[in-house]
């Protein structure tokens, strides 16, 4: 189950935390909770596969160009009309849900731009950001 994979990784994360000779643990889930940073797809990183399609996260299975095929800056720009800033909303659960929905077929992803844009508008954009960012608001 998920929750004793998480908890599997926050003890090993505890047990090596003091221990210099090993290397720091990252549990990506608390990097990217609402209490933290947050999810960061397609607004603050992105992903570029071996066949040079380029997703908004390794979890979220969207496609918005190639780079073999356009400039990266003009993919990413269109990617943040959909996904504008990180924010409280794993933007991987919520195209999983629409995907799912919609019974779009996940043999080959990412899934074609068309389809990546059509679930894309449908993700619901968080409109509070990550609790880290609230330092930058005045």
């Amino acid at each position: 189950m998920y929750i004793d994979a998480i908890r599997f990784v926050k003890n090993i994360k505890k047990e090596y935390a003091n221990k210099a000779e090993y290397p720091q643990i990252t549990n990506f889930c608390e990097f990217e909770s609402a209490s933290y940073m947050g999810c960061a797809a397609g607004a603050n990183y992105i992903s570029i596969n071996n066949d040079g399609l380029v997703t908004p996260c390794v979890a979220v299975p969207l496609s918005f160009g190639n780079i073999r095929e356009n400039r990266l800056k003009e993919i990413f720009n269109d990617m943040g009309k959909y996904f504008p800033r990180s924010g409280k909303v794993c933007y991987g659960k919520t195209s999983g849900k629409i995907i799912q929905k919609k019974k779009i077929n996940t043999d080959i992803t990412p899934i074609s731009e068309r389809q990546s844009k059509e679930v894309a508008s449908e993700c619901i954009k968080s409109e509070s950001r990550a609790a880290i960012f609230d330092c930058f608001v005045s």
